[in-house]
């Protein structure tokens, strides 16, 4: 959480989270940047990009875009340009010595050496995608010199527009979490203006879309966010009005899922539930904390009303989506989400 307040985020911001699984600095970014900004969250590592995508599905994220890319990759996308990128950098680990033994075994100086040779080519290349007057958060968790001043001090060497506006070093025994080290590099040059003459892709017209949202919403989503429905192969998506959309495809997700197209429906995602502010649809069922437990662990719940699909929520927060007929809800919650009851 720290290093992403470092960033100074602001809503309508361009941001780059450039090793983001699992999710923790992308959700915490994606809040803080409001569904006026975009966030391209990246992992290079295909196996972790999974809970990637399912974290920011559950934080209700709009506008982000998932990538599987190297840093050198991304740089070579056109016209990119970031106001903020965050760079939490794999490293030899010290800052975790004391919550995981392995860190402690795994840990010698030729990987110190290794680490901070590959943190090198990571921020070179970030460099090449940082805006003029943007900001560049680089941390590790970890708390030798090499992996963190030198390689700071190095960077400035070549980049003269470049300069170090902050640094922190966050000791566990100091502080409630692990260790880590964060510097603030500012980019000196004036600011500019971006993403001029950009031309957005046609939106998907669909029936099955457009007869749920008339059903379900009291506003549309779709212009209180800002976006435009796209759709591939029977998935529905609302991508974000800007050119990285386009120019980082291939990538693994661009905007929120919004559903599928099934014969003769549409079937809501998991991920547009979560996003939703319960005051935006027109037919919702809200839980008891008690309910809430049986609904998560897949029961249907027994409530009449308007037949079709019901968001459900607890306290006034979505949970996910039901489907009501004859006086009963179908439990629509991810299966492979639920959990048992607790004990009592």
């Amino acid at each position: 959480m720290a290093v992403v307040e470092c960033a100074n985020l602001a809503p309508g911001q361009t941001v780059l989270d450039i090793a983001a699984a699992p999710g923790g600095k992308a959700t915490h970014a994606s809040s803080a940047i409001g569904r006026s900004g975009l966030l391209l969250a990246n992992e290079i590592h295909p196996a972790r990009i999974k809970a990637l995508g399912e974290n920011l599905e559950r934080w209700g994220a709009v506008n982000t875009i998932i990538t599987n890319r190297t840093p050198e990759q991304l740089a070579t996308i056109p016209d990119v340009s970031f106001q903020r990128i965050i760079i939490d950098a794999p490293c030899s680990g010290e800052g975790l010595f004391r919550r995981e033994p392995d860190a402690r075994r795994e840990w010698s100086p030729a990987r110190v050496t290794g680490s901070a040779a590959r943190q090198s080519t990571i921020l070179e290349a970030a460099v090449q995608m940082l805006a003029p007057g943007g900001a560049l958060i680089y941390s590790t968790c970890t708390f030798n010199q090499e992996e963190n001043e030198t390689v700071v001090a190095a960077l400035l060497a070549i980049h003269s527009h470049l300069r170090l506006d902050h640094s922190l070093r966050l000791w566990p025994h100091e502080v409630r979490g692990e260790g880590h080290t964060i510097h603030r590099l500012l980019d000196t040059r004036p600011p500019e203006s971006h993403w001029i003459g950009y031309a957005p892709p046609p939106r998907t017209d669909s029936a099955a879309w457009n007869c749920f949202a008339a059903e379900m919403f009291t506003t549309d989503p779709v212009a209180d966010w800002g976006g435009i429905v796209t759709s591939r192969n029977g998935r529905f998506m609302l991508e974000p009005l800007h050119p990285l959309v386009v120019s980082a495809k291939p990538a693994v997700r661009t905007g929120l899922w919004l559903g599928d197209e099934k014969p003769g429906r549409f079937e809501p995602s998991h991920a547009l539930a979560l996003a939703l502010d319960p005051s935006q649809v027109t037919n919702r069922h809200d839980l008891t904390i008690s309910e809430a437990h049986h609904w998560l662990a897949g029961e249907p719940i027994a409530a009449n009303g308007v037949s079709g699909w019901v968001l459900i929520t607890v306290l006034g927060y979505p949970l996910g989506w039901g489907k009501r007929s004859a006086g009963t809800i179908k439990n629509h919650y991810p299966k492979g989400l639920r959990r048992p009851l607790p004990v009592s």
